[in-house]
């Protein structure tokens, strides 16, 4: 039997294709069941995320820009900074509209991308073994 370490394989980042791949089965189920989408946010919710967006949207100027984003990405990771390539990944998933920083309307997006790098960070690390 030949062992092969999994986490160290090329191409075996956290960053793109797992979290992607999670997203559209995601997604894929919801419309199977017919089952609320899960970017559709019911009106409590959508005033919630309002009220953290403008937490983070320390100059008023209707977006989160890059820096305003790191910090988001941190307090939401327990104070843990995140990697560049981790904001950078987070804001050009959610920036649906090609500003290069995130409005209101895509923090929400924002946000479940932070949680699934998070996720998919704390899965890699819990199955890094050698098989």
């Amino acid at each position: 039997s030949r062992e092969k370490n999994y986490c160290t394989m090329p191409g075996a980042g956290f960053v793109g294709a797992r979290a992607g791949a999670r997203r559209a089965a995601q997604a894929q189920a919801a419309r199977k069941s017919g089952t609320t989408p899960a970017g559709h946010l019911e009106e409590t919710e959508k005033a919630f995320v309002s009220d953290i967006f403008k937490k983070y949207d320390k100059d008023g100027s209707g977006s989160v820009d890059k820096k305003e984003l790191r910090s988001m990405m941190e307090d939401l990771n327990d104070g843990i900074p995140p990697t560049d390539e981790e904001v950078d990944y987070v804001l050009q998933a959610a920036d649906a509209s090609g500003t290069g920083a995130v409005e209101l309307n895509e923090f929400q997006s924002a946000v479940t991308e932070w949680y699934l790098l998070l996720e998919d960070k704390s899965n890699k690390s819990k199955a890094c073994t050698i098989l």
